[in-house]
């Protein structure tokens, strides 16, 4: 999936920082919707790829470590139902000598006030992703950033936030989603497109959509919930 990536990054890619970070937007008062903003410090990679690169899914140390070698910007962890979903301890565990290095991220889909907090305390993400529609009903703590999910079966608020992931219908189904209107909200915002991404695809998408960055999950596994490190350098 990466190496995939280099002649787009030399061609239709936008410029920027394989190792942007995310962090909080001064001032005061409750943040928005996808408060904060992708930082983009000059790289040594830069050259290798312009555009954030997240892997979603992380079920083992051995496909959390291909991913760090690899130089992807952020792993995600799954706590809604799913092959990959674990535990916030099991994530902390996977993710502990990662923080320096990658946005660790917990991926959630409608969750109570009451797993946010569970994940809070046991995990202690940089940023919490779900889908867009959540975030008025829950209480999001100041120091964790936000990424807002939507899907392609929904349709696109009037006003977009300051960045957000593209998805299909369901995640972690292998579907791709709708290219089409992707490259219309990635004119908008900073658009990190998910679904059905793989070594094959990969390119042409970037291409379509020219977006932000991608999110792959299920297109660098060996089986579902199983991560292949030779899929997610190929």
């Amino acid at each position: 999936m990466i190496s995939a990536l280099v002649p787009c990054a030399r061609s239709t890619c936008r410029a920027r920082s394989l190792h942007g970070r995310i962090h909080g937007d001064p001032g005061k008062g409750k943040p928005s919707v996808g408060a904060g903003r992708f930082s983009e410090p000059l790289s040594p990679l830069g050259a290798r790829m312009s555009g954030w690169i997240k892997i979603c899914g992380m079920t083992s140390a051995e496909s959390v470590t291909a991913a760090l070698d690899a130089g992807v910007d952020a792993i995600g962890f799954v706590f809604a139902p799913s092959v990959r979903q674990v535990t916030p301890e099991r994530a902390a565990e996977l993710a502990r000598g990662t923080r320096q290095r990658v946005i660790c991220v917990a991926v959630t889909q409608h969750p109570t006030q009451a797993t946010v907090d569970e994940i809070e305390r046991g995990f202690h993400p940089d940023l919490l992703q779900t889908d867009i529609e959540d975030y008025a009903q829950l209480k999001i703590p100041r120091r964790m950033m936000r990424l807002p999910v939507l899907r392609s079966s929904h349709a696109p608020p009037a006003e977009l936030p300051q960045r957000l992931l593209y998805e299909g219908p369901r995640s972690g189904t292998g579907a791709t989603s709708d290219w089409q209107q992707a490259a219309l909200l990635a004119r908008r915002t900073k658009l990190i497109l998910a679904g059905g991404l793989t070594a094959d695809n990969v390119g042409e998408a970037i291409r379509s959509v020219r977006p932000y960055g991608v999110d792959t999950s299920s297109g660098v596994e060996s089986r579902p919930g199983v991560k292949s490190a030779a899929r997610i350098i190929e």
